[in-house]
């Protein structure tokens, strides 16, 4: 499986209370509330709603985000996501049409901590 294969994907319908942790790519369109670690791409999908907190390498948000969001290389806000949390990432991409409610902060690894 190459850098970028969808390993996993998360269906409308379900519902996921716990940690996940995953190589590549994970899709979200449905619910998961607890914690995401990944060293890769999260993608929450248009029905996909998570919350909780969210620390992977690279995030994009088409649908619904609540708690925290520690985005290791960039956030991606697509038009139609609704990010109500609080972020830290050194970069954020917001299109139109999309949502941040939440404090911000634009930081590097030392931020975390």
């Amino acid at each position: 499986m190459s850098k970028g294969d969808l390993s996993g994907f998360i269906d409308r319908g379900v519902t996921i209370t716990g940690t996940i942790e995953f190589e590549n790519t994970l899709r979200i369109d449905g619910k998961l509330v607890g914690k995401i670690h990944s060293n890769d791409l999260l993608i929450i999908g248009e029905h996909g709603e998570v919350d909780g907190e969210i620390d992977v390498a690279v995030v994009s948000v088409t649908g619904l985000v609540k708690g925290k969001i520690y985005a290791r290389q960039r956030l991606e806000i697509q038009k139609g996501g609704r990010v109500l949390a609080d972020v830290v990432t050194p970069k954020l991409m917001l299109i139109d049409g999309g949502v941040l409610q939440g404090k911000c902060e634009m930081g590097t690894d030392e931020s975390k901590e």
